[in-house]
């Protein structure tokens, strides 16, 4: 019994320290939630900057931003986008280059390796490379802005950071460019209408099949319902854009009207801003991650921007050989390159 007693206090401290060093943790986090909210006056310093640019928020929480050069009004838009979305930002890079499970844990090891799979960062960095010296400046520019707030803020930039017991690292031009690949991935999902069909070619045969969800002939678009997604859900989509013209208008001046249709999200994906250039504005939606007016105008022309569904993407399928280490083809059969990808896993082992 004494043994037994003695057993029992040591739990009972071990367990009052336990949950004394909890509720530490916990203050230290609530204390430090404060100075996580953007601060939306002062002066700051920004590598690269060749003149001061000025950032002003509405009440709403729209910015309108002034520099004297174009570079300068894109590391402002940086600093602008870090300061009220870096997490989103964050999130996004994370889902695409598949590290989302060294935060989250084990549930996002499926979503990684999906990511991983399909290599969108080494595609990125091959873009990059590729692009004209005039964008890669303007990437290296809101760069500058990014990573600005970043060594001022550091794990404070954001709440969630403080909450997840994680830290942000240094932003990327390449970063950028992967949620260009994000968005182009997002919006072309005709492979489930190409699974569909297949499985109606199945049930049918060909003719019945084309009858009911006509092939993509390159030269129209074919409005047919996708019957088919993953898990066997209903899919439905659609993006449109249309103008009207002046001598329907009240003001005179054509309207343009744009739906993308993208997925409602939390932030919005969308970030509205008002970019005061040297040779004009530019108004409208940009995306959190990247530094341009995706839809909106320049004080002359509006333009949008409509996903028309069409065929670009195909599904292969492979007969596998050599005990699935090969695939067969019409030149005999060809082995699977490989390469070994280490996900790392919170609150569990590497995978």
């Amino acid at each position: 019994m004494k043994l037994f007693r003695r057993l029992l206090k040591g739990l009972s401290i071990g367990l009052i320290g336990a949950i004394a060093l909890a509720s530490l943790a916990l203050i230290e986090r609530a204390i430090r939630l404060p100075g996580t909210l953007t601060k939306v006056t002062g002066e700051a310093a920004v590598a690269g900057l060749t003149a001061p640019a000025r950032i002003v928020r509405t009440g709403e929480g729209i910015v309108h931003i002034e520099g004297q050069s174009e570079l300068d009004v894109y590391r402002a838009l940086g600093v602008a986008h870090a300061q009220d979305r870096f997490w989103q930002m964050d999130m996004l890079r994370r889902i695409i280059r598949g590290r989302v499970a060294e935060v989250l844990g084990p549930p996002s090891v499926p979503t990684d390796t999906f990511m991983r799979s399909l290599q969108l960062s080494a595609l990125a960095s091959e873009t990059l490379a590729g692009l004209p010296s005039e964008t890669r400046a303007i990437l290296t520019a809101y760069t500058e802005g990014v990573n600005a707030v970043l060594a001022r803020r550091g794990s404070s930039i954001a709440p969630e950071y403080v909450l997840t017991y994680s830290a942000p690292e240094p932003w990327r031009p390449e970063d950028s460019i992967t949620i260009l690949h994000w968005l182009a991935l997002g919006l072309s999902e005709n492979m489930w209408r190409e699974l569909a069909r297949l499985r109606w070619i199945d049930a049918l045969g060909v003719e019945k099949a084309r009858a009911l969800m006509p092939p993509y002939d390159g030269t129209q678009i074919v409005a047919v319902p996708e019957l088919s997604g993953p898990g066997g859900a209903p899919r439905t989509g659609g993006s449109n854009n249309w103008v009207l013209s002046g001598a329907r208008t009240l003001s005179g001046s054509p309207l343009l009207a744009n739906d993308p249709h993208l997925a409602f999200t939390a932030p919005s994906l969308w970030y509205l801003a008002h970019l005061a250039m040297p040779d004009g504005p530019l108004v409208g939606g940009t995306i959190p991650g990247f530094p341009t007016i995706f839809l909106g105008h320049n004080g002359q022309a509006a333009w949008g921007m409509t996903n028309t569904g069409t065929d670009v993407q195909d599904v292969v399928l492979l007969s596998l050989t050599d005990e699935g280490r090969a695939y067969h083809t019409s030149d005999g059969p060809v082995a699977f390159t490989t390469r070994t990808e280490k996900i790392g896993v919170r609150f569990g082992k590497d995978e």
